[in-house]
């Protein structure tokens, strides 16, 4: 058929790291602290009060999981996503499904970069954290295509809402709130 233009299609599966800029409960308590310049008092040993209080710990929580697509057509793609990480008493396990826009490049430059709008669904088996949560993310990304057959996945995401409500977030000491961000890598296979 000499008129109709070719289909167009792909898709490809990967393993990823996000590595997301929220603590999630990982601040420490300060153990208590002695001052060693307190003078003593009647011959004892120098001794104050202890200092308590939340120090810094670390700072980013990092997803590790499954990533994939398949693309619709040349310039809309469906992205999904499992991932875990490990948090106190439990796993946290996060579903990410997105529609993505892919901003079309010329045929002999390997890159597809991308906007994209998603859920991400959380599921904990933490018993001190709910059972489900939901946020929404948006960003973008860039695939680097190597010989048809591998891909290089990087991407920019921006979580939208408090994923337990933002009194819930403060009571788990979670800090998952409206405008947090993560950067994600990934490598994988095309089909």
């Amino acid at each position: 058929m000499a008129g109709t233009a070719p289909a167009w299609a792909g898709s490809g599966l990967g393993i990823s790291l996000e590595n997301l800029f929220v603590p999630m409960g990982k601040q420490v308590e300060r153990l208590p602290l002695r001052d060693p310049n307190a003078q003593p008092t009647t011959g004892a040993s120098p001794v104050a009060a202890p200092v308590r209080g939340i120090g810094p710990g670390r700072e980013t929580t990092e997803w590790v999981g499954l990533t994939g697509f398949v693309d619709l057509n040349r310039n809309w793609r469906l992205l999904g996503g499992a991932h875990t990480t490990l948090l106190g008493e439990g796993p946290l396990f996060k579903f990410d499904g997105a529609l993505a826009f892919v901003f079309e490049m010329p045929s002999n430059v390997p890159l597809q970069p991308y906007l994209f709008l998603g859920a991400s669904p959380v599921i904990s088996a933490n018993p001190s954290i709910p059972t489900f949560g939901l946020n929404l993310h948006s960003g973008m990304g860039v695939d680097v295509i190597w010989n048809n057959t591998l891909y290089t996945q990087v991407r920019a995401n921006l979580y939208l809402l408090s994923i337990y409500g933002e009194s819930a977030n403060q009571n788990l000491n979670l800090q998952w709130l409206p405008a947090s961000f993560s950067l994600s890598a990934g490598m994988g296979y095309l089909f």
